[in-house]
């Protein structure tokens, strides 16, 4: 069964709404009837291989359409060629393996990726030098991206889909391939960074759902818990009749 909580709603259109949304494969179902509203905070999308994270990160993304359904951003039906490209200065997507911008300058990347979105010159004197502030950038901002280090480079991508300060964010695996330190300092930007705005984060990490407000767990071609992490030790204690719940919860629902 699902459990759907309420999420604080906050003044003028929902971030983020799935209205009966199924997502195929070729002739393979790989969602059906999707409905959530999401609207701030950091969201965890979780479940095994081939549950439908990622193409659902990419369909969000106005990247691959929906067999059926709607989904919307900040009110705009992406459905539709004008609803798409207006909500797309409203969110930024990063894939789990990018590869865009490697010979700019992390500096010169964040500053493209927020002129792309229509940011200021001012604007962007701010916002570039907070994101690479909370992410540890500072030192490798005149560098190009294609000589950093895998951890670091993250970090630099993940600073440019920040920079210009979208309403919804959609990380695929922010940090798979990160070694525990880099992929701790990168859970504590995010947490500093994307507190008033929605973040949908895939992950495989039990670290990476404890720092969620909201927890989505795909299974079975569908939605097999929403709420959040607290709710989903319960399941595990409850489940599992005592035993420490949230990893064996996840297990459980086949998340992890």
């Amino acid at each position: 069964m699902v459990n759907m909580p309420s999420q604080d709603s906050c003044a003028g259109p929902v971030p983020l709404h799935l209205e009966g949304v199924s997502l195929r494969r070729g002739q393979r179902a790989i969602l059906e009837n999707v409905n959530l509203s999401l609207y701030r905070g950091l969201v965890a999308l979780v479940g095994p291989n081939g549950s439908g994270k990622s193409t659902l990160l990419r369909s969000i993304a106005t990247l691959l359409p929906v067999a059926s359904g709607k989904i919307s951003i900040n009110g705009l039906d992406i459905s539709t060629r004008r609803g798409a490209d207006s909500a797309r200065m409203h969110l930024s997507y990063l894939p789990q393996e990018p590869t865009a911008l490697r010979h700019f300058a992390v500096e010169e990347a964040c500053r493209y990726a927020g002129w792309l979105k229509g940011k200021s010159r001012r604007e962007l004197d701010h916002h570039v030098k907070q994101v690479l502030s909370l992410l540890d950038l500072r030192a490798t901002a005149t560098k190009k991206i294609g000589t950093l280090s895998g951890g670091t480079q993250r970090r630099a991508y993940v600073a440019q889909a920040l920079v210009s300060q979208p309403t919804v964010l959609l990380l695929d695996e922010p940090t798979a391939g990160l070694d525990p330190e880099h992929s701790q300092a990168l859970r504590e930007g995010l947490r500093t960074l994307c507190t008033d705005r929605l973040t949908v984060f895939s992950t495989h990490l039990l670290e990476d759902v404890a720092m969620a407000d909201h927890v989505i767990c795909l299974r079975d071609n569908g939605v097999r818990f929403f709420g959040t992490p607290h709710e989903l030790e319960r399941v595990g204690r409850e489940t599992f009749a005592g035993t420490s719940g949230l990893h064996l919860a996840a297990n459980f629902l086949g998340a992890l």
